[in-house]
């Protein structure tokens, strides 16, 4: 559910597959946006980091919450390399700061969970 709510919640949609038209990608008018691997990145850590604190708030066992917590940091090193280069690719970084406003709230939560384990 966590990656319906992203996509609903996108300032602009986007479409998830790519179709053929005479062996092209089509964008016509009904597709004006692409899954980019970069915004796939993004969303995926994203949507890890919201999961890993709905399960903690639901009271679920250390060991779930270890591996989920393990889950969000293979997503963080996809998210770094493919989604924002580090920091360096300023629009996937305006794109994630536009469309996942609670992203850098999360890694913060996040980091600060890790330092009291």
């Amino acid at each position: 559910m966590g990656h319906v709510r992203q996509i609903e919640n996108l300032r602009s949609p986007i479409a998830t597959k790519r179709f053929l038209e005479n062996g092209k990608p089509y964008k016509g008018p009904d597709r004006p946006g692409l899954l980019t691997t970069a915004m796939d990145a993004i969303m995926e850590y994203h949507n890890r980091l919201d999961e890993f604190f709905r399960l903690k708030e639901r009271g679920v066992a250390p060991e779930v919450l270890r591996d989920h917590a393990t889950g969000v940091r293979e997503a963080r090193g996809v998210y770094l390399k493919k989604g924002t280069n580090s920091g360096k690719s300023v629009s996937m970084v305006k794109w994630a700061d536009q469309n996942l406003p609670d992203l850098h709230e999360l890694t913060s939560r996040f980091a600060t969970e890790e330092g009291a384990q």
